[in-house]
């Protein structure tokens, strides 16, 4: 199940509580959701505009709890938060940054599920976004730099999973309807 609620201070400010989670136990997990299937998620999200601006602070938790049945014998939880800012230009040209912090619960040592680079890993990222819209079509640039820390050996980026960093790029188009 999963909901929201918001509430505008004014036409500029608005508060926003979201969550989710499983009201039962789903016995199995697959590739698309192989742990998060019986986890929760709560978001506390404020969102700012005025004029181009668009900017939006917000808070993330989740909790994948313990079950041996599917092959998650400790739980774990993810503590994060973010900043986004976005700059809307003329003629459908806008930017976007947004830097990022998450940090996880657990340890190998208590074989904690991985939610993130390992069990008690974290991580900061920085991402820019320059954005073209013209009516319906739109090509989007996406630029992020990744720094994990405190990742489990083989769990992070490169061919072995041992580079604590990584940037990442992609460029996309495309028609919203």
């Amino acid at each position: 199940m999963s909901g929201s609620a918001a509430y505008a201070f004014n036409a500029a400010n608005t508060l926003s509580f979201v969550a989710g989670g499983n009201l039962g136990s789903t016995p199995y997990y697959t590739f698309a959701t192989p742990v998060q299937n019986n986890g929760s998620i709560y978001n506390i999200i404020y969102t700012y505009t005025h004029g181009n601006w668009y900017i939006q602070p917000y808070w993330q938790y989740t909790s994948v709890p313990t079950n041996v049945n599917v092959g998650v014998p400790q739980g774990a939880s993810t503590d994060g938060g973010a900043l986004l800012f976005n700059y809307n230009f003329k003629h459908g040209v806008s930017i976007a940054l947004r830097p990022e912090y998450i940090t996880t619960t657990g340890s190998v040592a208590n074989n904690a599920v991985n939610l993130l680079y390992g069990p008690g890993s974290s991580a900061f990222s920085f991402t820019f976004t320059p954005t073209y819209q013209k009516d319906g079509f739109f090509l989007r640039g996406d630029l992020s730099v990744v720094d994990a820390r405190d990742f489990t050996p083989g769990l992070a980026f490169g061919h072995q999973g041992l580079d604590g960093s990584q940037i990442r790029g992609v460029v996309e188009a495309g028609f919203m309807f």
